[in-house]
Parts: C-alpha cells; sequence; structure tokens
C-alpha cells in the first residue's frame, strides 16, 4: 500500500467516533488508547491490528494474526515483564506498520504500559520527523537490534514522550516504565 494512502486511512480511521478512547501517535498508522478502544470486535472498525499491554485478554482472540496479548502487570507489580515482552510487541508492530496496518497499542487506562510500548515503537520504527523509517522498522520486524544512541537516547525517548502526550493528554508513564525503556534502549 502506498504510504500516502496508508496515511491518509491512519489518520481518518483515528477520528471516526467509534475509535473512542484512543489517540493517534503523532505518527502514520500508530495509536494509543485504553483497553475499551481495544475491544473486539469494535475496534476492527478503526484498526487492523491490537496491542494488549494488560494481563486481561478478550475472549476469542487468542491465535488471532490481528492480535498481540503483551502479559505485563500495572505499575510497580511489573518487575521484568514489559522488557522481557518488549522485543515481541516491537516486531509485531514493525512488521503491521511495514504493511501499513493502523495499529493500537492498549493499556488499561492507556495511560503508562501502552504509553511505554507506543514510545519504543516511536523510537525504533520512526525518524526524527516522525516519518516510518522503512529500512529500521524492517530491521525491527526481523528481530535485529534495537538500541538508540547511548548519547542520546534518554533525550530521545522524552521527546517522544511530549509528542505522546501532546496526542493524548492523559498519558502518564510512570517513573518505573521510562527507567524500564532506557535500561531496554541502553543496555
Amino acid at each position: 500500500m502506498p504510504a500516502d494512502v496508508a496515511e491518509r486511512r491512519s489518520r481518518e480511521s483515528l477520528h471516526r467516533p467509534h475509535a473512542v478512547d484512543a489517540a493517534p501517535a503523532q505518527a502514520p498508522g500508530l495509536a494509543v488508547g485504553s483497553r475499551r478502544a481495544g475491544r473486539p470486535p469494535e475496534c476492527w472498525a478503526a484498526f487492523d491490528a491490537v496491542v494488549n499491554v494488560t494481563r486481561d485478554a478478550y475472549a476469542g482472540m487468542a491465535g488471532d494474526a490481528r492480535y498481540l496479548q503483551v502479559p505485563v502487570a500495572e505499575g510497580k507489580r511489573d518487575k521484568v515483564g514489559l522488557v522481557q515482552h518488549l522485543p515481541a510487541a516491537l516486531r509485531f508492530v514493525a512488521a503491521r506498520l511495514l504493511k501499513g496496518d493502523r495499529v493500537l497499542v492498549h493499556c488499561a487506562q492507556g495511560r503508562d504500559r501502552s504509553v511505554g510500548v507506543a514510545l519504543a515503537v516511536l523510537a525504533t520504527c520512526f525518524d526524527e520527523n516522525l516519518a516510518l523509517d522503512a529500512a529500521r522498522c524492517a530491521a525491527v520486524a526481523a528481530g535485529g537490534p534495537v538500541a538508540l544512541d547511548r548519547g542520546r537516547g534518554k533525550e530521545r525517548l522524552c521527546r517522544l514522550l511530549n509528542v505522546v502526550v501532546k496526542a493524548r493528554p492523559r498519558a502518564e508513564p510512570s517513573r518505573a516504565t521510562m527507567k524500564k525503556l532506557h535500561r531496554f534502549f541502553m543496555e
């Protein structure tokens, strides 16, 4: 699918009323939302793929190629889940973005865990202007390295967080989530 068609389709779908409680992450094809936005079958009207960053899976979604369950506990209860499951989430989202799909990343409230995964996607699959970097995205989809520039990684994550918060004002990743992201990318 041509990039301009995918971008237009993404913008249009994210502003439909049924895409309730989800906001575009200021990057083509990527949105952050709450559990309500990811509820099937309604979610399929606005999104082509869903990443559920909670321990609670929706009934009937196991085995659906459009759906990825990332079982991460909420807040401080998560010790290693986010870091452990982030590579699989990045591969899934990168592959879907390369196809021109509209991807929703959600957690219970769309404030912490989903924002963390969205920041990781933005940092690895998009350039400084938030345009899809097809080469990097393909490398991530293939399971390639995802490290950020050691000298500017933390600064890039903070800048991307500001972009996400601008699009979704209730985005508020915990300090623990930000530390996990920093550790994931810098180690």
